[in-house]
Formats: structure tokens, sequence, C-alpha cells
């Protein structure tokens, strides 16, 4: 996450725990416990201004090649709480039996490239990047 992202993040959050007369732990000690804290916060960010960033960093055609992949698999969730990060949705895909964890929100485009440009090149961590389809398992 850039600087300036984390910046608005700790500038949101002071103004809150100044309303609640908490003390606010300085953001770099809250990163060294939970690295990938604000990961929800900046993909809600992004899927609210309409997956702007991704777009403007992804060529088209590797957007068509995104959003085709994700749904070329049939989701099914099987939780709807998965954990923190903003991660609210786990399952697997009915055909190939990939796993996801995801975001709430509705699956379209924007969510697509939302999700690629926060949780899709965290590496396998978080389920990585959408592929192709291949199948049912042989």
């Amino acid at each position: 996450m850039k600087d300036h992202d984390l910046d608005r993040y700790y500038e949101t959050l002071k103004q809150i725990s100044e309303a609640l007369s908490l003390k606010l732990a300085p953001i770099g000690e809250v990163l060294k416990v939970y690295p990938d804290e604000f990961l929800g916060w900046k993909f809600s960010e992004e899927l609210k201004s309409g997956a702007k960033k991704a777009r403007a960093l992804y060529a088209k055609r590797t957007k068509k090649q995104l959003i085709d992949a994700f749904f070329s698999h049939n989701w099914h969730v099987t939780t709807d709480i998965y954990g923190h990060n903003g991660l609210s949705c786990g399952g697997k895909c009915t055909s190939c039996g990939r796993h996801f964890k995801f975001p709430n929100g509705p699956w379209d485009d924007d969510f697509v490239l939302a999700y690629h440009y926060v949780y899709g090149k965290q590496g396998k961590k978080f389920g990585g990047r959408i592929t192709q389809c291949k199948g049912p398992r042989k």
C-alpha cells in the first residue's frame, strides 16, 4: 500500500479515535502486527471508484482476460464469513474445484478488476489471480 493511502486511512482513524477519546497506536506499529489490515478498506475504495486505478493500470486486453477468466468459473459460496481483511466469502468453483476467498459485493466487472488490483497481486496468500476455468478435474 502506498504511503499516501496509509496517511489517508490513518487520518480517518485518528478522527474516529479522537471522537471516542481513544489513543491511537502509531500506524507503523499496527502494520508490523497486521500488515494486511487495510486491504479490505483499499478494496472498498477501489470498488466505490468503479475500479478507476485498476482500469488505468491494466491494458484493454488484460482487463478483458481477467473478467472473462473470472466469469468462466461456476463459483459456489460455502461460507459467508471468511475472515478479516474484507474477505467475507469463501468457497470453490464447482467445475474445477479452485478455492476462493472473495470480498462481499456484486460480482461485476468493477468487482473483478478491483479484486485483481488489490488481492490478486498479493500472491497465493489471498488466492492470487483468477485464471480461466479448466473444467472438471480428471
